[in-house]
C-alpha cells in the first residue's frame, strides 16, 4: 500500500512539474544560454549565442498558414530582418497564456524589422486548428501562424513547448532558444539582435 501511494506522489509530482515550466519537457530559462561553446557563440557577431545541437542550422521549408494557404520559408523569414519562431499549441495552458503578450510584442517589433511566427503544433488535427484560430483571435494575435513543417522537431530538438527562436532573412538561426513562456526574454533577444 505504501508503494502505491509513493508511486501516485511521485506522478503527481512529476505532472506539476511539467504544467508549472512548460508543457513537455524542459523547465523553463533560454536554452541558448546554456552551454554554447566558443566556435557555436556569435555566429553572427551580434552577440547572440546558438545552442550547441543546432550550430549553423538554416531552415528551407514549404508549409501552410492556419487558412491553407503555402508558404515558403523564403517569404516567411524574408520579409523581416529578424523572425521570433514561437512553437505552441492550443492544449499548452502556458503557450495560450502568453498570446497576449505575444500579440502586443508582434505590434511592438513590426516597424523595427521584427516578426513573430507562430508554429501551432496541432493544426494538423481539425479540432486543434479551429482551436488554434479560436485563441488567436481572443488574444487578438493577428501575427502570421503556420503548419509545422516536416524537418521542424528533429532540427530543433523540440522537447516542449512554447519553444522559441529567432531566425534572420535567411532562416539561419541566431540569438537564444527560450523554452517555456518568457515573454520578456523575447524582447531582450530581440533588442539585442537588432543592436
Amino acid at each position: 500500500m505504501k508503494k502505491r501511494i509513493l508511486t501516485v506522489l511521485a506522478v503527481l509530482l512529476a505532472v506539476s512539474v511539467l504544467v508549472l515550466s512548460g508543457c513537455a519537457g524542459d523547465s523553463g530559462g533560454s536554452g541558448g544560454d546554456q552551454g554554447a561553446s566558443d566556435d557555436q557563440a556569435d555566429p553572427s557577431g551580434d552577440g547572440s549565442e546558438v545552442d550547441p545541437y543546432i550550430p549553423n542550422l538554416a531552415f528551407v521549408f514549404t508549409t501552410e498558414d492556419l487558412d491553407g494557404s503555402e508558404l515558403t520559408s523564403e517569404e516567411i523569414f524574408g520579409a523581416s530582418e529578424y523572425t521570433m519562431v514561437n512553437c505552441w499549441a492550443s492544449w499548452c495552458g502556458p503557450c495560450v497564456g502568453e498570446l497576449p503578450e505575444l500579440a502586443k510584442l508582434s505590434e511592438e517589433f513590426a516597424g523595427k524589422g521584427c516578426a513573430i511566427v507562430g508554429v501551432l503544433f496541432d493544426a494538423d488535427d481539425p479540432a486543434g486548428l479551429e482551436d488554434g484560430k479560436e485563441l488567436l483571435a481572443d488574444a487578438g494575435a493577428e501575427y502570421l501562424n503556420v503548419k509545422p513543417w516536416d524537418s521542424l522537431m528533429t532540427d530543433m530538438n523540440i522537447q516542449a513547448i512554447p519553444t522559441s527562436f529567432f531566425v534572420d532573412r535567411q532562416g539561419k538561426v541566431v540569438g537564444s532558444i527560450v523554452i517555456g513562456a518568457y515573454p520578456e526574454q523575447y524582447t531582450e533577444i530581440l533588442d539585442s539582435l537588432l543592436d
